[in-house]
């Protein structure tokens, strides 16, 4: 009912106007009738009124002319029965100007007619008592009307009385007025009747009416007005027809009528314009109370979604946000399920029914539903439709449609990125879901996916963080997050590392507090820069300190993070105090012999110069003694080499508590001591080195236990030499101490000494600076320790690489070695020592081996300290096991010197040939770049080539790939690159861009496409993903790949270098990896400098269009150049084509990227040959014109260029001027000969063209230097 009244009271806005309009109207017309009568009457009574002034005209004028005529007979002697002539003649003459007049009588007074114009009996007369005097002049006498004579005209009588002086009347004049012409007004279009009357007798004088008298009496008119005769018992009355009125009224209201029709109609689509313009409001004001329905629903739905930490409750929230804020019936969230039905996860419903059922399964009318979720779900698209019920069946008993449902919305939901369910919508409102509503149901949509998207990332965050707090509480390193300068989160193990109860303690602490000192902060703080700008440091033993005021040592690891607030700085922290302490420990027991604890040769290597430099420096002498134990053999033999070492190790404490604090004790192996005395005093060395002697001895003559209830007794021997007296160098002074051992043991059972002080003349042996250690006697000594060599050198290789595989660096390249290739290697390292020190092994064959382990080692990531160290180790166990053997020590001393020798000779050969290999790459990123403009067919072979003959490298391939997205070989060059060319053509091998489930996409070389990075394969044998390569790889000896990506000038990649290596990790190092950056920049500006080629071609196909190309298959085909002024033909511009054996033509821009400078001359030359042959067969045909020809600008460097040209024009017979040379402006000019080569050319009269000006290099400073006669603009300009 309120619906009904609503449309009514609408309605009623809309009529009443109209209806007020019509009304108006109306009452206005009535009111222009009323007028149109009214002016009528007037218009009526005017006329009358004229009417009336012109009969009281006319009456009076004819008095006025009776009384002057009157006055003509005047005089006491006028006879009016016989007037004078002139009075008769001015008589006739008043009849002759007024023909109104009927006659002119002259009456006597009784009325007898004593003279007429007209026969005296027809003259008319009138009785006296029908006369009526005006009240103007009493003697103007008005008769009644009346029909004279045989025409019975009607006139009206008048009479002028003549009186005498006694007022009798004397005569009268009658001049009866005929009423046809009396009453004749206006024209035949006057619209009234008009009608004189006689107010005397009441009678009709006669009726004016369409321009004619008429004296028949007639009815009444239906109107009329009457007006009186001015002075004159006369009136005029105007009548007119009934229709008049309306007739007028009529045909004034016709244009009114339109403009008031016009106003009701304009005000009628007002009306209804107002009406739509109300609906539409009233349709707005509904949609943006929907779309504000709508808005508060997304609101309360991102609030939701926001508040969200679940699935389920964020679905079910949705559904029941959606039905109340946007007054829905249903609303559901469902996904397909197992079977073809709809898996409802949420719903909230005002309809009938369980959502499930409203889903279409129970409701056919309403299963359209099922529908719109199908295309939703297949299209990815929201689906609004409505709904309408079609007739119920006879044999159901329920309704369709019993919800009422309208309309339906089905919206795509998206989880991370794919689809993963719908939301769907019903409403009882029709047209709910409309247009204006489409972006916000997908905005619902969008929001819907991104909050479950919300839920995934965070319960991603939250499995990440669960996952880091296991991670970092069950790290073996500890972790800590700082940002600026303080701790931000850390793990348990952290916390640990620095006896802290919990890492609570010390997340909020300033990093400061982790270090013993300022200095160790120095250290730390002095990173950060470096961190920030590379993003990753590390540190090494860092001190750090514990809560309980301990240190550890520990090695960091930093790297930064980047978020919205300030960089996290994330360190990790392993605990290195047992390392540095076995390091330390290794470091000492490098120099230090491990049973007695004193320094070894190795520590007395390096102090002996120190000490001679500090005598040097303080001018004081010092002695090296070289001291040997007599007897110390048998105690071996009786109880044990426990009871030797335990002999030795109590010599050498008694030995060092004699010496002085500067002193130095060292052994050297077996029972042999050297003692170096630093602070003698020049001029008394002797007697200060016999005390010294004298405390030395008297330690080993107490009687030393070595085995339960025995003790021993050993001598000394010791020989003496002095600095600077004896020698300079360590090395001589211990020789010669070793001499004067020698002779003091040789001498020691004549009783003169113990000891005995070398002097330079003394019978020593020759220097051994001299010694070959490839000589001879070398060789003889190595035979002697054959033995020790084998068995050192397998101890070594098991100790070298257990060392390695502690080391991340060099564990990294051994991860790059398969098992057998593991034990191979192994194999090889220790045949290679033997080879060190095998007595036949010369320097050339020391040096050749160290070449190619140098190269090797320096592709594989090898480095100079790795081998330093390798060093180190194997002088340590040769040491070790020499000092063990039952070899004199002067035999031990050589051995150590000869095998010390040939491994420097090793190693430092090793390092220049990899110094060499490294620089060999190095050098390539320093040679020049190509000049610009060079054809990049010439650039690109000379550069792979250089590539090709880098060591280790079997192959450097350019692949693009072709428009089926597989990689094209189209340049390679290298000792296997045909091998590898022809692998990649098979089909099985081939490298393929996208397609994920094909393995050959996920080669280095499609990955460096995709990326755009380079990306490197350490080896074939190690990385599943190349499986389908290693067998081809192992049959080709390549072991790694690094795969270049080359980019143009906007960024993209636009081919693929790939260097193929046979040494496993050859590119994984820090330096090859800077290189292929450096090889990467090269390229690319190569590509840049150089013209490149338009289209994918193979090696081979390009190869093919070569050969084609000179063996005949050059086609010129010429191009009409018209003078559109006059429309002739002036010249033709030869285009060159390629002609395929099986017919198809090639264009240019496929063929002539692939040719070089020297190919491109030879082109020009033979198209040059054809286009002027075509010029002389049409001048014997009688056609003279012109030919352009390209010419490449590279063929101006050849010195005999102009001569070509001037060959072939005088060959067939062409005048020079004929011809036009069109240089391309793609390529530079830029060279002083092609200048000179130009001018050349002009002088022969040659015209010279610039072609595709604005496509490449010129400049207008350039084409003011260059003699050009045409200039061809670029299209793109």
């Amino acid at each position: 009912m309120r619906l009904r009244l609503q449309l009514l009271a609408r309605g009623l806005i809309f009529i009443l106007p109209v209806l007020l309009v019509t009304v108006w109207g109306l009452w206005a017309e009535r009111n222009q009738y009323l007028q149109i009568k009214d002016r009528v009457v007037e218009d009526a009574r005017r006329d009358a009124s004229t009417d009336a002034q012109a009969i009281a005209s006319r009456l009076q004028t004819r008095f006025t002319e009776l009384q002057f005529a009157a006055v003509a007979l005047h005089g006491p002697d006028a006879d009016l029965a016989s007037p004078d002539r002139q009075a008769v003649q001015s008589l006739r003459h008043l009849m002759v100007w007024h023909p109104g007049l009927y006659a002119v009588n002259l009456e006597a007074p009784d009325g007898a007619v004593l003279w007429s114009t007209e026969v005296r009996r027809q003259a008319p007369s009138v009785a006296a008592q029908s006369l009526t005097p005006l009240a103007s002049n009493p003697n103007f006498l008005l008769g009644a009307s009346q029909s004279v004579g045989p025409a019975r005209m009607h006139v009206l009588a008048m009479q002028y009385r003549v009186q005498d002086a006694q007022g009798q009347t004397r005569y009268v004049i009658s001049a009866p007025y005929r009423l046809d012409r009396l009453l004749a007004f206006s024209g035949p279009g006057s619209p009234w009747e008009l009608t004189a009357f006689d107010v005397r007798n009441h009678r009709a004088l006669g009726v004016w009416q369409r321009g004619q008298v008429d004296f028949a009496p007639k009815a009444a008119a239906a109107a009329a007005v009457e007006v009186a005769v001015p002075g004159y018992p006369l009136i005029v009355g105007a009548s007119w027809p009934s229709w008049l009125v309306w007739h007028r009224y009529w045909r004034s209201a016709l244009m009114r009528w339109i403009f008031e029709a016009g106003t009701i109609l304009l005000l009628g689509l007002a009306s209804l314009s107002v009406r739509r313009q109300v609906r539409q409001r009233g349709r707005d004001a509904r949609r943006q109370r929907q779309l504000a329905d709508f808005n508060a629903m997304l609101a309360q739905v991102n609030q939701t979604i926001a508040r969200a930490d679940d699935e389920s409750s964020l679905l079910t929230t949705l559904c029941q946000t959606t039905v109340e804020q946007a007054n829905l019936k249903l609303a559901w969230i469902g996904r397909p399920g197992d079977a073809q039905g709809v898996e409802v996860l949420a719903a909230s419903s005002k309809a009938q029914g369980r959502p499930d059922e409203l889903t279409g399964a129970r409701y056919p009318d309403v299963a359209a539903a099922r529908e719109a979720v199908g295309r939703a779900w297949r299209d990815g698209r929201s689906v609004r439709m409505p709904v309408v019920d079609s007739p119920q069946s006879a044999d159901r008993a329920e309704p369709a449609n019993p919800s009422n449902i309208r309309s339906i919305a089905v919206l795509p939901i998206r989880r991370s990125g794919t689809m993963w369910g719908v939301f769907a919508m019903y409403s009882a409102r029709a047209g709910l879901f409309g247009s204006m509503a489409e972006s916000l149901l997908d905005r619902l949509a969008s929001d819907v996916s991104s909050g479950l998207d919300r839920i995934d990332l965070a319960q991603r965050a939250r499995h990440a963080a669960l996952l880091r707090e296991v991670l970092l509480d069950n790290a073996v390193a500890g972790i800590a997050l700082t940002r600026g300068r303080r701790i931000v989160d850390a793990n348990s193990r952290f916390a640990t590392l620095l006896g802290y109860p919990d890492k609570t303690a010390l997340i909020g602490q300033a990093t400061g507090i982790l270090y013993p000192d300022e200095s160790e902060f120095a250290r730390i703080k002095a990173l950060y820069p470096e961190l920030y700008a590379k993003g990753s440091v590390q540190l090494t033993s860092v001190r750090l300190r514990r809560l309980d005021g301990g240190l550890i040592t520990c090695d960091l690891s930093g790297g930064v993070v980047q978020d919205i607030k300030q960089a996290l700085a994330v360190w990790t922290i392993v605990d290195v105090t047992t390392r540095d302490r076995l390091q330390a420990q290794i470091e000492h027991e490098a120099l230090h012999d491990p049973l007695t604890g004193l320094p070894n040769r190795r520590a007395l290597e390096a102090h002996l110069p120190k000490a001679i430099a500090r005598a040097q420096r303080n001018g004081t002498a010092l002695a090296v003694g070289m001291i040997d134990l007599d007897d110390f053999k048998p105690v071996n033999d009786a109880w044990g080499h426990e009871a030797g070492d335990a002999l030795l190790q109590e010599l050498a404490k008694r030995l060092r508590a004699e010496l002085r604090v500067s002193d130095a004790l060292a052994r050297l192996g077996g029972d042999e001591f050297i003692v170096v005395i630093e602070d003698l005093d020049p001029y008394q060395t002797t007697a200060e080195l016999a005390r010294i002697a004298e405390r030395l001895h008297h330690a080993v003559e107490t009687s030393v236990s070595v085995a339960a209830g025995h003790t021993a007794t050993v001598g000394l021997s010791m020989g003496l030499a002095l600095f600077p007296a004896d020698a300079m160098e360590g090395d001589a002074l211990m020789r010669l101490a070793d001499a004067a051992m020698y002779q003091a043991k040789m001498h020691k059972h004549d009783g003169t000494s113990w000891w005995r002080l070398g002097t330079v003349s003394s019978a020593a042996p020759e220097r051994e600076t001299g010694f070959d250690a490839y000589g001879r006697d070398a060789a003889a000594l190595l035979d002697k320790a054959r033995a020790h060599f084998a068995e050192v050198a397998e101890h070594f290789v098991d100790t070298f690489y257990a060392d390695l595989d502690r080391e991340p660096h060099s564990r990294d390249i051994l991860a790059n070695l398969s098992t057998p290739e593991m034990a191979a290697l192994k194999q090889r390292q220790a045949g290679h020592l033997r080879l060190l020190l095998a007595p036949e092994t010369t320097l050339v064959d020391v040096q050749q081996a160290a070449q190619h382990l140098g190269r090797s080692h320096a592709l594989v990531g090898v480095n100079s300290a790795l081998l330093v160290h390798s060093l180190a180790l194997y002088r340590r166990l040769l040491t070790e096991h020499l000092n063990q053997a039952l070899l004199p020590a002067r035999e031990r001393y050589r051995i150590l010197l000869v095998a010390e020798r040939r491994l420097q000779d090793d190693i430092q050969t090793q390092l220049q040939v990899g110094d060499a290999t490294i620089g060999s790459y190095l050098d390539v990123l320093a040679t020049p770049l190509p000049r610009h403009g060079q054809l990049l067919a010439d650039v690109r072979p000379l550069e792979l080539a250089v590539l090709a003959k880098l060591p280790g490298v079997l192959g450097a391939l350019l692949m693009r790939p072709n428009t089926l997205g597989i990689f094209t070989v189209e340049d390679c060059a290298g000792s296997q690159c045909e091998g590898i060319a022809a692998t990649l053509r098979a089909t099985d091998s081939q490298v393929v861009i996208h397609d994920p489930a094909d393995p050959r996409s996920s080669s280095v070389i499609a990955q460096a496409w995709r990326r755009g990075e380079i990306v490197g394969l350490a080896s074939y044998t190690r990385d599943p993903r190349h499986a389908f390569w290693r067998e081809s790889a192992r049959a080709l000896g390549l072991r790694s790949v690094l795969a270049i990506p080359l980019n143009d000038a906007t960024g993209h990649v636009v081919a693929v270098l790939a260097l193929y290596g046979a040494y496993p990790g050859q590119f994984e190092s820090a330096v090859m990896r800077q290189v292929a950056r450096g090889i990467q920049q090269r390229w690319e500006q190569i590509g840049l400098r150089c013209s490149a080629p338009a289209a994918v071609v193979t090696q081979e196909r390009a190869e093919i269009l070569r050969q084609q190309l000179f063996a005949g298959g050059l086609r010129m085909f010429m191009q009409p150049i018209v003078d559109l002024r006059s429309g002739h033909l002036i010249k033709v511009e030869a285009l060159a084509r390629l002609e395929l054996a099986d017919g198809p033509m090639i264009a240019p821009g496929v063929f002539l990227p692939l040719l070089g400078e020297a190919e491109l001359s030879r082109l020009f030359r033979m198209g040059l040959d054809k286009a002027l042959g075509h010029l002389a067969q049409w001048d014997a045909q009688g056609l003279r014109i012109g030919v352009s020809v390209n010419m490449p600008p590279s063929v101006l460097r050849d010195s005999e260029c102009v001569l070509w040209v001037e060959d072939i024009l005088r060959l067939h017979g062409i005048a020079s001027d004929r011809l036009t040379l069109e240089l391309l402006e793609t390529q530079v000019l830029d060279s002083g000969a092609q200048d000179t080569a130009l001018s050349q050319l002009k002088r022969l009269g040659c015209e010279l063209a610039m072609d595709d000006l604005g496509s490449g290099y010129s400049s207008l400073l350039r084409l003011t230097s260059v003699p050009f006669d045409t200039i061809k603009i670029d299209q793109g300009l």
